[in-house]
């Protein structure tokens, strides 16, 4: 997929659903400028594109991944959940997913990812047959309606497509999720969607 700077920035402002003209208001620039970096007129600096990211919201991966398709280096470092300066973030997790005992708590990353669970949540994940997935939604896609241990199936996946098609609007857009939510919008009847929707 060719992705520009120029596409990014119209997808974040669409998802957002600001127009070009209120989004130069809220920057103090042109709504002609902001139509020149959608079409790729001008190319953006990075302290526009930061002040465009920033004031849409979007996800420190995100801008990273903007900034590199601009030219630019990425403005957050990554850091693995083990890094020394989050040492204090995990010991607090870890003392909430303990609190939450006997109760299952389970702690996922953007992707969905497994990251964290208590003892509770691993029995659970186990007895439903998710244990040997490392990703909930890749889990709930395996996952086969008619033998299942999730009851109300197509209502339950149906929430879980709700919420996943916002996360991916709220990011401004992620390939994985993206894909996840393609195959999963696949098993979920579109009447159930409706009808979760509306209640």
């Amino acid at each position: 997929m060719n992705t520009t700077i120029a596409s990014i920035i119209k997808q974040w402002r669409k998802q957002r659903r600001y127009s070009q003209l209120q989004l130069a208001v809220e920057l103090d620039v042109s709504s002609k400028h902001i139509s020149f970096l959608e079409t790729g007129r001008s190319q953006p600096s990075r302290q526009m594109l930061l002040n465009i990211a920033l004031f849409l919201n979007i996800s420190k991966s995100e801008i990273n991944r903007a900034l590199i398709t601009a030219g630019f280096a990425p403005a957050y470092q990554k850091q693995d959940i083990k890094h020394e300066d989050l040492k204090p973030v995990l010991s607090a997790i870890n003392q909430i997913l303990q609190n939450h005992m006997p109760y299952p708590a389970i702690v996922l990353n953007h992707n969905w990812d497994l990251v964290h669970a208590n003892q509770a949540a691993l029995e659970l994940l186990g007895w439903v047959g998710f244990a040997s997935h490392t990703n909930l939604l890749e889990a709930l896609i395996a996952d086969n309606e008619k033998s299942s241990s999730i009851i109300n199936w197509q209502e339950s996946m149906a929430q879980v497509l709700i919420r996943l098609r916002n996360e991916i609007c709220e990011s401004g857009g992620n390939e994985r999720l993206e894909s996840y939510e393609n195959q999963l919008s696949k098993k979920v009847n579109d009447e159930t969607i409706l009808k979760v929707f509306e209640s």
